[in-house]
């Protein structure tokens, strides 16, 4: 049996039970020796297999990655992330045509792969996920899912916070070049201009192109949003307001027309503004970066595309003015004197 049949087998609603159990069979035991097949099963990844065999593929790597890992050479482990990366470039549909289950899946791999050897094997990782997202939406879109798991992973339960110098975790003298919480705290700065510049690189895109061509933008945008609030719940807020125009534009965000982008800009800002100043002028500082501008509407509070561009506000006819006709006067009866109760004997 090969592996095409068998998964062809499983999915079959005709097949019968013993085939189906015989095409299972082969499926796990395939998995088992999935470290040795490396070279079969990356191709199944590809967007010119069926989506089925994509499905296993992710998850016979995601094996690999989980407990096989330590049975593959150097050598190997260089290749698998190189493979994944060169798929997450050139191997994935449009983002508004790829299943989701294949972005998300792709990213949880690199994610994988970098808490094995981020930062002391994987030195360039950051850089070329930055390049990466500038091939296409698509890409865009798997590394911003990346990043965000990858903060989420790495943040430990002390509570620090990156950017503020000194390492910000629980081992501030733990060097970047080992440490994954010392490497997130030197490179915090970059990493928060790159999102903030791919959110405001993709709202334009989402408000100044056709209906039909700004859906990718859309769930660009959003996975920056998403990644965004991620980065911020463990960023100093000293950093935080090194980005003056973000909080605005953020801000601006709650009036975008669609509600997703909405609910992902209330809960970034909510993250923003609970933020703990260590002065008391930085919670000033916050709150006035907090007003709208003139920057900020030009960049987050343009008009909506046409598709979602509501109908121009027009005049409303004035109200009609009637003239004013004076009141009867007021009936004035005269006083009567009210009759007094009997007097109690």
């Amino acid at each position: 049996m090969s592996l095409p049949d068998a998964l062809s087998a499983l999915h079959d609603p005709t097949t019968t039970q013993p085939q189906r159990h015989a095409a299972h069979v082969f499926c796990e035991q395939y998995k088992v020796t999935a470290a040795a097949r490396l070279a079969e099963i990356l191709p199944l990844i590809h967007a010119s297999q069926p989506l089925l065999s994509r499905h296993f593929g992710l998850h016979a790597v995601e094996g690999v990655v989980q407990f096989q890992w330590e049975q593959l050479s150097p050598e190997a482990q260089l290749e698998l992330r190189r493979s994944l990366l060169s798929v997450a470039r050139d191997g994935l549909l449009p983002l508004a045509q790829e299943a989701h289950m294949v972005r998300e899946k792709l990213a949880v791999l690199l994610v994988g792969i970098a808490q094995r050897e981020w930062p002391a094997r994987w030195t360039t990782m950051l850089p070329e996920l930055v390049q990466l997202a500038s091939a296409g939406n698509t890409p865009a879109h798997c590394v911003l899912l990346a990043m965000r798991t990858l903060i989420e992973d790495v943040c430990s339960e002390d509570g620090g916070s990156w950017g503020g110098g000194g390492g910000g975790g629980s081992n501030g003298s733990a060097s970047s070049a080992t440490d994954p919480r010392s490497a997130l705290d030197v490179a915090a700065p970059d990493m928060l201009e790159w999102m903030h510049q791919r959110l405001r690189y993709h709202l334009s895109a989402y408000q100044a192109g056709p209906p039909e061509a700004v859906a990718e933008d859309l769930l660009v945008l959003r996975a920056a949003l998403s990644a965004l609030r991620a980065f911020a719940t463990h960023l100093a807020l000293g950093l935080l307001l090194g980005r003056a125009s973000l909080l605005a534009e953020v801000v601006a965000l709650l009036n975008a027309p669609v509600a997703a982008v909405r609910d992902e800009a209330c809960e970034l800002l909510i993250v923003l503004l609970g933020k703990r100043p260590k002065q008391p002028a930085e919670k000033l500082q916050l709150l006035a970066q907090a007003r709208p501008s003139a920057h900020a509407s030009a960049h987050a509070a343009r008009d909506p595309p046409p598709a979602t561009r509501r109908p121009a506000a027009t005049a409303l006819p004035p109200p009609c003015h009637r003239p004013a006709t004076a009141l009867p006067p007021p009936c004035h009866r005269p006083a009567t004197a009210h009759p007094r109760a009997p007097r109690a004997r």
